[in-house]
């Protein structure tokens, strides 16, 4: 965690609204931004196909910024 980034959040994910995904049956909720940081829930309506995609350019391991 970056130093500058040590707000307490609570959030109720039961009143919060999902927003519309990338691809038809994704929803996301974000509950957190700081710089290129970025953290969502995400939900999956059944039969959603996940697409692999890269995020080029975070972090310094060869896995940091691709969802799996």
């Amino acid at each position: 965690m970056h130093p500058a980034d040590q707000q307490c959040l609570v959030i109720n994910t039961s009143q919060e609204a999902w927003l519309p995904g990338l691809v038809r049956g994704l929803e996301v909720m974000p509950l957190h931004a700081f710089g290129s940081e970025h953290v969502a829930l995400v939900r999956w309506a059944p039969g959603t196909v996940f697409q692999p995609h890269g995020h080029p350019g975070r972090g310094g391991d060869p896995g940091a910024g691709w969802d799996l």
